[in-house]
């Protein structure tokens, strides 16, 4: 199977001065006139690491739109609806896929929205809580499995390394007392020969 590629829209055709980044153009309601806001596209400083010149360790590449989405999870929703849908989805994906999602959002979310960056350990700390020790099991045994696997390979590694090295420590020996043999046998004959020599 051929593995699919993300289309990322653009953020907009507009470009940005050395420091700002193309903010792509949005709408959103508004309480107090109560009226839908619309807010044009335009240049934004940029908040990155790539921007203060600090280069980031590790990336978690591309996030895909919607996963969350549609279990109607938005971060501007009230605590107890935002835990509903988290755990309508964890139903759905389960309880490591979800960590690993929120916690993707999390990340990226640190340095552009800090208020959003705070809402997000907030739930990723009650799935955390909540269902921690119910699906740690299930973690614990697939663990305890690969963890078998691993201990098998290192014993078969070590007792071959074991007997590689017996043979060799045999080998030598074998060889050292060839030669030692060989040396007392040549010593002999010398002295047996001398001695003929003196008595003819």
């Amino acid at each position: 199977m051929a593995s699919r590629k993300l289309k990322l829209k653009p953020y907009s055709k507009k470009v940005c001065p050395k420091g700002t980044i193309s903010r792509r153009k949005y709408s959103y309601y508004k309480k107090s006139i109560r009226k839908r806001v619309n807010v044009k596209n335009a240049c934004v400083k940029s908040k990155g690491l790539r921007s203060k010149l600090k280069k980031p360790i590790r990336a978690i590449g591309p996030l895909k739109e919607g996963d969350l989405t549609k279990y109607n999870y938005h971060i501007h929703l009230s605590e107890p609806m935002r835990h509903k849908s988290l755990i309508q989805a964890l139903k759905a994906y389960g309880y490591a896929p979800l960590v690993h999602k929120i916690n993707a959002i999390r990340v990226y979310s640190k340095n552009t929205a800090p208020s959003n960056y705070k809402l997000y350990t907030k739930d990723l700390e009650y799935i955390k809580r909540k269902f921690a020790k119910k699906y740690s099991k299930s973690l614990f045994r697939r663990m305890s499995r690969k963890s078998r696997k691993s201990r098998k390979s290192r014993k078969s590694r070590k007792s071959r390394k074991s007997r590689k090295s017996r043979k060799s420590r045999k080998s030598r020996k074998s060889r050292k007392s060839r030669k030692s043999r060989k040396s007392r046998k040549s010593r002999k004959s010398r002295k047996s020969r001398k001695s003929r020599k003196r008595y003819m």
